[in-house]
């Protein structure tokens, strides 16, 4: 059969001697061209995509756009997936799972809309678009022959085994090393943007959640041939969770000084007479320790390049598989020594946690982790990640909220809050105060910390400042959402005082009360004429572009607000974010309640709301 498509079929060429062949098992893939587009839409919609007869399909969605708030949803024959805007940005690499099945059905969810920016009024969802522009199914043109076998006996002594650190990764096996570092086989090649490594034990693809993307440009591989053949990268999480969080890791051990009383245990992917690359196991005698390499007596055979050496003594990992050798004929196994210099100091490098660049040798610091420094050889400068929404507080979190005939208040999740609720907060004084909501804003689903995303505001009363919330408490996913109020925070039931703002806004780690209050009353000054519109993503075309001005916005709305005579910067900056980040019915809805937009000397100016007027010159 003939398809118009690059066709990837990984042979068993990386021969180290006679006695030892790299084990790869025949893959075949087939890169098909593909023709779906819903256009921008604001409305729900689906389609089926399908290649009839392939045992799996992936979908290529990097043309797909999903406003905040949008949801894909993808549902094939044994699993489903879900995307946000987030989620398919960072964590996919622009690619579904891949499904089991030669069809998957794609449906495009769109928000509800938000409260539009004359309160309490619903808008539109801002349009989405959701592009296939190839698909990769598990079809080739022709069979390969299974890989070299090395069953180190007369019969083949593997058992079928569930270890969950243990993946299928192409034709190859992969293994975790940490929460989200993985090691596989050099030989086995760099993976793509569409590689996934899949957690299961099965002949199949592995639900969708837990398949895994690799982080682009964290993986280095050399194939170098017996003892020299190893390959290191990062996976992104699935769903908010990193894999080691849900499939666990293996410690790293050290290697034995030598073979005697040491055995050796094999898991991984390997092809078989029935129920090929099913994850199996074997333990057999370790049978040398050299410099950078190890041999053993360990059945395995192709696909099984990548597994994990474990000492079967300590249960620790102390290489990688990479050669068969045995073919029945007394010669041994082997792979790569993890402690091999260059294979350990990169897995050393993507362990390691930092504060400074200073920490990762050749590479950046950056939340925490080391990354590789972009434009380095082999690793062009990536894309710019997705924008964080302007503020993101769990939907979950509990306010107080004043009923109506009581004095007392009674707790509601921010998701149940309407604009008009009364809840509790904190006033300019920092005591405590009765506020109204003006604004809920939904931004679909990410990462809390506690009730807040990393980045979102919190007020710190003991050094009377607000600060990004950080990474404390434990990590989970949650529908985000944005509550502002006429007081400069909200208190949440367990005592935090919240603001509606984000780093993406402040640009910096931490803001004066007193810079904050002031910079708030501006905010409720521009509600006050015209609505909320730094809060609904139904607002904005997208929320990367809000982020490209909102920060000079933030700095010069503060300097107009201190001093009425320097407002033009600020109007101007004002103009800028209408003029390239807004809808069309939003900037006509902005244009109505600021009739003199762009000349900050003029009533009817945002620079005159923001200066109580004090801008206006005759």
């Amino acid at each position: 059969m003939k398809f118009y498509a690059a066709v990837v079929s990984l042979s068993l060429l990386f021969t180290a001697a006679p006695s030892a062949k790299a084990q790869v098992a025949p893959l075949c893939e087939s890169i098909l061209p593909y023709e779906y587009d819903s256009g921008e839409t604001s409305s729900s919609t689906s389609t089926d995509i399908s290649h009839k007869g392939a045992p799996w399909i992936q979908l290529d969605l990097s043309g797909t756009e999903l406003a905040p708030g949008a949801k894909l949803i993808l549902v094939g024959a044994e699993t489903s997936q879900e995307f946000d805007a987030a989620e398919l940005g960072v964590s996919s690499n622009g690619h579904s799972a891949e499904f089991d099945g030669d069809h998957v059905s794609v449906e495009l969810i769109v928000g509800e809309g938000d409260p539009s920016l004359f309160r309490g009024v619903r808008t539109s969802p801002s349009p989405s678009r959701v592009v296939v522009s190839a698909i990769k199914v598990g079809l080739c043109d022709e069979d390969d022959e299974p890989g070299a076998k090395s069953i180190c006996g007369p019969t083949d002594r593997r058992v079928n085994s569930a270890d969950r650190r243990v993946g299928r990764i192409g034709g190859c096996t992969g293994w975790l090393i940490g929460r989200d570092v993985f090691i596989q086989a050099g030989h086995c090649g760099t993976p793509g943007s569409a590689s996934r490594i899949h957690f299961t034990s099965g002949t199949g693809n592995a639900p969708a959640a837990d398949q895994y993307a690799v982080e682009p440009c964290t993986y280095r591989g050399v194939n170098g041939g017996f003892g020299n053949d190893w390959g290191v990268g990062r996976l992104l999480p699935t769903a908010g969770r990193l894999p080691g969080d849900r499939q666990g890791w293996y410690a790293i051990g050290t290697v034995p000084g030598g073979p005697n009383s040491n055995d050796v245990r094999i898991t991984g992917y390997g092809t078989a007479a029935t129920f090929s690359r099913r994850q199996r196991t074997h333990v057999g005698d370790l049978t040398q320790v050299a410099g950078t390499s190890l041999r053993y007596n360990t059945d395995t055979t192709g696909g099984n390049s990548g597994s994990p050496v474990v000492h079967f003594q300590t249960g620790r990992a102390i290489g990688v598989h990479t050669h068969g050798g045995c073919q029945g004929n007394g010669n041994n196994n082997g792979g790569t020594r993890i402690d091999r210099a260059d294979f350990r100091a990169h897995i050393n490098f993507l362990l390691r946690s930092c504060s400074s660049n200073s920490q990762c040798p050749g590479g950046t610091c950056s939340q925490g982790r080391c990354h590789t420094r972009p434009g380095t050889p082999g690793c062009p400068s990536p894309s710019p990640p997705p924008p964080s929404p302007p503020s993101c507080m769990s939907g979950e979190t509990r306010v107080g909220i004043m009923g109506k005939k009581a004095n007392k208040a009674k707790s509601k999740p921010v998701r149940d809050l309407e604009v008009g609720d009364m809840i509790e907060g904190l006033d300019e004084k920092m005591e405590p105060a009765i506020c109204s909501v003006e604004a809920v804003g939904h931004f679909g689903t990410g990462n809390v910390f506690g009730n807040y995303t990393q980045d979102h505001f919190v007020l710190d009363p003991s050094d009377r400042v607000v600060r990004p919330s950080g990474d404390h408490g434990e990590m989970e996913q949650a529908d985000l959402h944005t509550v502002f109020t006429s007081c400069p925070v909200g208190v949440d039931e367990s005592g935090v005082g919240f603001t509606a703002f984000a780093e993406t806004i402040f640009g910096h780690k931490d803001l004066g009360w007193s810079d904050y209050v002031l910079f708030h009353k501006s905010i409720v000054n521009i509600v006050r004429e015209a609505g909320p519109f730094l809060f609904y993503p139904s607002t904005y075309t997208s929320m990367k572009r809000v982020n490209k001005y909102t920060h000079k916005l933030y700095k010069t709305m503060l300097t107009c607000a201190k001093n009425p005579d320097k407002c033009d910067a600020f109007e101007e900056a004002a103009v800028d974010l209408v003029e390239n980040a807004l809808t069309k019915k939003a900037k006509k809805m902005i244009k109505s309640g600021f009739g003199k937009l762009g000349d900050a000397k003029m009533a009817g100016s945002v620079a005159a709301a923001v200066s109580n007027g004090k801008s206006i010159k005759d």
